[in-house]
């Protein structure tokens, strides 16, 4: 009777041990959002990994995209990770395309206007040159005739900002240094979203680039809290997930929490969209330098006019959208200034104000610099 026990209980110790190895020979996949699927792997494509679930395992084949997984744990103790990648291939079958709203003859007609409204003269001397040396000036900048603000898709639009207003200009004499900025504005054409990569978006100054992208993170902590949570960093690291991936998990947390801390990682965003039919203000101006010389000397009325090639100072944007959030497919659109052309005037009654009395065709349509040294430095 005692041996007939203790082989029930072998038995019945077998069986335990056959249902954990079962339970525990599945593959374990870890998805970026902090769920964890226990299935089999059954195909890994270019774009997508299909499994069976261990609930079912003769239901159906599921499948999920690389950028939503982070790793896989095979039942052979085999590891896999997976990096998320912005530009995933698309099937030629679900390229998006979207015709321009506007015909050629628009689109190049209200190219044709922009450089025209930013190549008129203003800011002319009124009075006869004076042979006495500037101690301030104004200048203009005039667009480049490459400059695109529109294919028909999209359009920019220049908002005029700064130090320098109209009121400035109609109701005083006198006009403290500064600058007219203007502030790019994009307009979604379309009835579609359309989205625009800022890391492939640049302000010129001057042959110099800047991104107007750059990958940061704002980190904030507040007092206790409670929820559940599902930190990916656990996760890896209780699958013996490592290296880049599993560093990188252990900051992101999914849900709640219940700790006497909670810390909130927010990610500089890279790609913007812009609903259709709907406008996206950029949080960067033109960089109009108030502090530029002109790299000769100038006298009170004298007008120096400068081309491209020479100009002191160079500016523009380069921005790039693409029609889907994975930017498969690009357009940009570029537009440059340069400093056109620069006054010679005499100081106001304080150091740092330009005598403005002696101008005619006074306008803000123009983009201009009103500085206290132009001169040769």
């Amino acid at each position: 009777m005692k041996s007939k026990n203790i082989y029930v209980a072998v038995a019945s110790l077998c069986m335990i041990l056959a249902c954990s190895v079962a339970l525990f020979a599945d593959d374990i996949i870890v998805m970026r959002n902090g769920d964890v699927i226990n299935g089999k792997v059954t195909e890994i494509t270019l774009t997508e990994i299909k499994y069976k679930k261990a609930s079912n395992p003769d239901g159906p084949t599921y499948t999920a995209a690389h950028a939503d997984v982070l790793a896989i744990n095979y039942e052979n103790g085999e590891k896999e990770t997976f990096e998320a990648q912005a530009n995933q291939s698309v099937p030629s079958s679900e390229v998006v395309t979207i015709e321009p709203v506007l015909d050629q003859d628009s689109i190049d007609a209200i190219n044709r206007e922009f450089i025209q409204r930013y190549s008129q003269e203003y800011f002319k001397f009124a009075d006869k040159p004076k042979d006495k040396k500037a101690k301030a000036g104004i200048g203009q900048y005039r667009v480049m005739d490459n400059s695109v603000v529109t294919d028909g898709v999209i359009r920019i639009y220049y908002i005029p900002m700064g130090n320098v207003s109209e009121a400035d200009f109609r109701t005083k004499n006198t006009l403290m240094y500064g600058s007219s900025t203007p502030l790019p504005v994009i307009m979604n054409l379309t009835d579609h979203i359309i989205y625009v990569d800022l890391e492939n978006t640049f302000i010129r100054n001057n042959g110099k680039a800047t991104p107007l992208y750059t990958p940061s993170t704002t980190i904030s902590s507040s007092g206790k809290t409670t929820g559940g949570a599902v930190n990916l960093g656990s996760v890896t690291g209780a699958l013996g997930v490592g290296g880049a991936v599993g560093t990188l998990a252990n900051g992101v947390n999914v849900g709640g929490s219940s700790s006497n801390s909670t810390t909130t990682v927010t990610y500089s965003q890279r790609i913007v969209p812009i609903p259709p039919k709907s406008n996206y203000q950029m949080e960067y101006r033109l960089p109009v330098d108030h502090m530029v010389s002109i790299g000769t000397n100038c006298t009170v009325g004298e007008t120096i006019y400068f081309e491209p090639d020479n100009s002191p100072h160079q500016m523009g944007l380069y921005l790039t959208y693409g029609l889907d959030e994975g930017m498969t497919q690009t357009s940009v659109l570029e537009q440059n200034f340069y400093l056109w052309k620069v006054i010679g005037l005499n100081r106001g009654w304080f150091a740092n104000t330009v005598n403005l009395s002696h101008l005619t065709d006074i306008s803000t349509e123009a983009i201009c610099v009103v500085s206290g040294d132009f001169q040769k430095r």
